[in-house]
């Protein structure tokens, strides 16, 4: 091996060793008084994706079937792996790796997004590494998957997309404490952020997003550093708009970010429109529509009290639209 080679080993090595010894560092019992503690030397959060996203965090992410979510991933996933901040996705890092890890689209269903017969691929960053096609028989092996995949990979940014493929119905009580504290013991072993995709049920039109349309047991937002939900806006049908819910990040913001849907090029994105009241993006109180849909829900089997949290109504109003209008024990 010539010098020049042995020299790059060589400082190859000592980076490694010097990552590996910060990684250490970092994880280790901190045992201070407050004041030792603002006086130290530990950095403060910066940003990868705006106030959505910081270092060192697991985020959900969740919203309505086909509405846009994982539109949204790829274009978080394309701005952190290029390092260019796009407004409100500002990034105070150079150029990151990320690992996606698939678990709903098909390969042939994403690159229909991102090629066009005008203007061919749309050119991703070496750094964005998608898995698909990922097998496991249950949560205990696709974790170990996707640690494995970290340890190989190196990533500062994992996705996982859908959460509900790695949850099922452990979305509940117990079990889903145990997935929390697997994807957090991730986070701090490797030092990275996990950007988890959740779904929620149809919300109704004229309610406000809020942490409970999460689907799956609360235990998913209480255990999560961050937690931010996409919606359709009433105002047009190519409007959605995002609403940070949780953040331990920053302040928070009481408004959501707007954005309109861009299909005209071989990168399907979402271009910002501007910061909004979420008031403005609701439709009126329609008393058929929520008729129509407390029978739904009825004819379902739902409870008096389970409709009335699901549509943000009185248990007046649900028996007074429920198909026999008789009241009874909620």
């Amino acid at each position: 091996m010539d010098s020049g080679g042995a020299n790059s080993m060589k400082s190859n090595l000592i980076e490694e060793t010097v990552n590996e010894s910060k990684s250490f560092l970092s994880n280790k019992c901190v045992d201070l008084t407050i004041n030792e503690l603002l006086d130290s030397q530990i950095d403060l959060p910066k940003q990868l994706c705006g106030d959505f996203i910081f270092d060192n965090e697991v985020v959900v992410f969740f919203g309505g079937t086909g509405i846009g979510k994982t539109i949204f991933a790829f274009q978080i996933a394309d701005i952190i792996s290029k390092g260019q901040s796009n407004d409100p996705f500002t990034m105070e890092f150079d150029k990151q790796k990320v690992l996606y890890i698939n678990l709903e689209m098909s390969p042939a269903q994403i690159k229909k997004r991102y090629y066009n017969e005008a203007l061919g691929n749309y050119k991703f960053d070496e750094n964005f590494r998608l898995i698909s096609n990922v097998k496991y028989s249950n949560e205990a092996e696709l974790s170990k998957f996707i640690k494995e995949k970290i340890d190989e990979h190196k990533p500062k940014v994992v996705i996982i997309d859908n959460i509900s493929f790695i949850a099922a119905d452990k979305e509940k009580g117990e079990n889903a404490k145990l997935l929390m504290k697997d994807l957090n013991d991730m986070k701090m072993e490797s030092n990275i952020s996990i950007l988890l995709i959740g779904h929620s049920p149809k919300i109704p039109s004229h309610i406000e997003i809020e942490l409970r349309h999460l689907s799956g047991s609360s235990n998913l937002s209480n255990f999560c550093d961050g937690v931010f939900a996409i919606a359709k806006s009433s105002a047009a049908p190519d409007l959605r708009y995002l609403k940070l819910l949780k953040n331990r990040g920053s302040g928070g913001n009481e408004q959501v970010f707007v954005f309109k849907i861009n299909s005209k090029t071989n990168f399907l994105h979402f271009d910002f429109v501007g910061m909004d009241w979420e008031t403005n993006h609701l439709k009126k109180y329609d008393r058929d529509e929520i008729g129509n849909q407390i029978k739904t829900l009825r004819n379902q089997g739902k409870s008096i009290r389970e409709i009335s949290a699901e549509l943000g109504v009185s248990n007046n109003t649900v028996m007074k639209y429920s198909n026999n209008g008789v009241a009874e024990n909620v």
